[in-house]
């Protein structure tokens, strides 16, 4: 009851990496924790040795009850072995507020034979209004980052759906997609690039996409051979238009007989 024990011998490490192979490790007596809080376990550091037990202070879930001990919401150390190319992966709380066990995960190679960057293996989380969409690979056969894409909203305050873009060829652009009715953007698509009378590369202009009450207005090929922005009009403003102009031709045509 409040004594304490007596003191205890305890071999030392020996180094098993770097320039001191053989050598003795550092010594580290056990910790001994709290009850309100957590024993992180001891690290294996780049010279093969042990690293020291620390108590950190027990985290909470939102109801105020304890984490599992393996959590990693207590922020215990987690080293990874470098040479092997692993990393830690950030970690994100479950529905009570606690986050799971950290672990080491080991990254792929690229065609250099050097590891990819850690979010090849990393989770990406996004935001309630955002949506997550992949990337596709790099030139060296590495996954690049996840996208988190905003969802935006309709004309009502509601979330639109979400639509990944589409991974566009070299030769290809990518053209966001039309609004619609509701104040939502419609998938984006793809464009083939044009080349002008000279073989130069055309200026990137995304055609606009009519619905079936509408028509195409412009879009003609420029000077160079280049497609020119189009533009959509109301089918009944084109015939309005055309009537008028008609309308226009016959009253010069009557108007240059009477004379």
């Amino acid at each position: 009851m409040g004594c304490h024990l007596p003191d205890l011998c305890y071999p030392r490490g020996v180094k098993t990496k770097g320039d001191d192979v053989g050598g003795y490790c550092p010594g580290f007596c056990h910790a001994w924790c709290k009850h309100h809080e957590i024993l992180c376990s001891s690290q294996e550091d780049c010279n093969g040795c042990m690293s020291e037990e620390i108590c950190r202070p027990k985290a909470k879930d939102y109801n105020g009850f304890y984490c599992p001990d393996d959590s990693a919401s207590h922020d215990c150390p987690v080293k990874c072995d470098e040479a092997k190319g692993e990393v830690t992966c950030p970690i994100y709380e479950d529905v009570l507020g606690c986050k799971p066990k950290s672990v080491c995960i080991s990254r792929p190679k690229n065609s250099d034979g050097e590891f990819c960057p850690s979010h090849t293996v990393c989770e990406k989380r996004c935001q309630y209004d955002e949506f997550l969409c992949s990337d596709g690979y790099d030139s060296r056969g590495c996954k690049n980052a996840d996208m988190c894409l905003p969802r935006g909203r309709d004309q009502d305050g509601n979330l639109c759906d979400s639509k990944c873009p589409p991974k566009c060829k070299e030769q290809e652009f990518i053209c966001s997609g039309t609004l619609k009715g509701n104040g939502c953007r419609g998938e984006s698509y793809c464009v083939e690039k044009k080349l002008d009378a000279n073989g130069l590369e055309c200026p990137q202009v995304c055609p606009t996409i009519c619905n079936d009450r509408e028509e195409i207005v412009g879009g003609d090929l420029d000077n160079r051979g280049c497609p020119t922005e189009n533009s959509c009009v109301c089918k009944s403003y084109v015939l309005h238009v055309v009537s008028f102009q008609k309308a226009k031709t016959i009253y010069h045509i009557t108007n240059y007989n009477m004379h």
